[in-house]
Parts: structure tokens; sequence; C-alpha cells
């Protein structure tokens, strides 16, 4: 036993053998052609799905997305987008006030499960249907977007495998909200869908449309949620105060408990002022 560990200690490294070339290269001839045997077995199996190059390739560009924002990864999040790329919302529920000293200020109802109440002038309308906003055209825009939603500590619950395709456009559902109705007691996250377009495997157009009745549904709890809190010790609502049905302005109000619409003025309300 003692002289095996001292002839273990003493053995000589080998030399690495050192292959022909011939050989060397019938093994990288076999490794291209494996290579090619397992990417034709993928396409056999994307045809016989009925999926096409089009549609495995909006799949993967969702996926890419919902990864990326569940991350909050802004950069890569960036990186999914065309230069040319547009950020959508349709059916956005906007009120725009204008103060002759301030200028205008915009109240977006929920944009990806958020209200938003910022400085600025409101977003234009699509030539091609006024039913829907633009929030943002190129990359510059997609990131302070994306930025703006990220400071309001957003989440989006979504599952693109269950999504809808159908050529090189994806749809699919998510469920949203915000630091500031998480911190509300009975708050339910908002329902809405994603659009997804590629093109050359790229994200050229992703358009948002919030579900109306969870939008409503979010902004009766967040009232009876404020109710609460300012109600005296008994129960019974404080005196001269009248109850609120439909939450409309409650933005602002959320911005007494979550500080959410000072954040969004002060730090993103200037991405929205045209030059």
């Amino acid at each position: 036993m003692g002289r095996t560990a001292e002839g273990a200690g003493r053995a000589r490294p080998t030399r690495p053998t050192r292959r022909p070339a011939g050989a060397a290269r019938r093994t990288m001839a076999c490794a291209v052609a494996l290579s090619l045997v397992v990417a034709g077995g993928r396409g056999a199996r994307v045809a016989g799905a009925g999926v096409g190059p089009r549609e495995a390739d909006a799949t993967a560009l969702a996926a890419a997305f919902a990864a990326a924002w569940a991350a909050r990864d802004l950069e890569a999040v960036v990186a999914l987008f065309a230069d040319d790329a547009v950020v959508r919302q349709r059916g956005a529920e906007l009120a725009v006030v204008r103060d002759p000293l301030y200028g205008p200020s915009v109240t977006v109802r929920d944009a990806f499960g958020v209200g938003l109440d910022y400085f600025g002038d409101p977003p234009r309308h699509d030539p091609d249907d006024p039913r829907v906003v633009i929030w943002a055209a190129g990359r510059p825009q997609i990131r302070a977007w994306a930025r703006r939603l990220f400071a309001s500590d957003q989440t989006a619950a979504a599952d693109p495998a269950a999504a809808e395709t159908a050529g090189d456009t994806v749809r699919w559902a998510y469920r949203a909200t915000a630091a500031a109705y998480r911190r509300l007691p009975g708050v339910a996250p908002t329902a809405g869908t994603i659009e997804l377009t590629v093109r050359a495997g790229r994200i050229v157009s992703l358009t948002t449309e919030s579900d109306p009745a969870t939008v409503r549904a979010r902004d009766a709890a967040i009232a009876r949620a404020l109710r609460g809190s300012a109600a005296p010790p008994d129960g019974r609502a404080p005196e001269g105060r009248a109850p609120t049905g439909d939450a409309w302005g409650l933005p602002t109000g959320l911005a007494l408990i979550g500080v959410l619409t000072w954040v969004l003025r002060k730090r993103l309300g200037g991405s929205h002022r045209r030059s």
C-alpha cells in the first residue's frame, strides 16, 4: 500500500496525444451533422405542431419580454425593441388639466396596472385609431416609459406560454399592480392584455389594454381602504364627509399614502414634455 502511494506520487505527467488533422476534421464534420439533425428535429416538431418560424419568433420574444420585465432589467427590456418600435395603449382613460401657471397635468386612470399623475402634455393619439394613445416611439422613449413604471414598483404577472399567436403577432393576458396599491388592504391587481408584434427578431409594436371592470374594482377597493383608514375607532364615517363611489381621481389620493404621484411628477413627469 505504501508502494502504491509512493508510486502515485512519482507518476510522470502524460503528454497529450495529438490527433491527426484528418481525424479532427472528421470529428468537426460529425458535430456539424449532429447539430443539423437536432435542428431538423426541432423544426419538424414546430411544423408538426402547426407553428411556423414567424409564430415561434413572436412567442420567443414574448417570453423574453415577460422574463426581462419580471427581473426589472431595464436595459434587457429595451434591447428587445427595434429602433423604431412603438408602445401604445388602447382605451386609455385620460383627464387633462391646463393650469396657467404650471402648465398641463395629466391623470391616467390605468396604464399597465398603474395610475399615473404627471406634469406635462398628454400622449398623442394614434392617427389610425383614436382609441389608442402612443406612450413611446423609439428606444429612448421606451426606456423612459419602462423606467416610469419601474419607479412605481410595478409588477406584472403574465403567462406568454398561454398566448394566442397569429403570424408575427402574439397576445396574452396579464395582472398588474404597484407598491402603493399593495400597501392597501383588499386592493387586487388589474387585468389586461398585451399585444406584441415582431419583425426581424425585434419587437416593433407593443400595445397594452386595461380591463375596465378590474380597474373600477381596484379603485373602489382603494376608496374603501382610504375611508377605513380615516374612520374613527367606533366605525362611523367622519362627520361631514360624503361617501365616494367611483374613485376616478385616486392616483392623487394615493400620493398621500405611497408618495406615488409625487415621485412620478418629480422624477419622470418631464419625459412627457414635447421638445
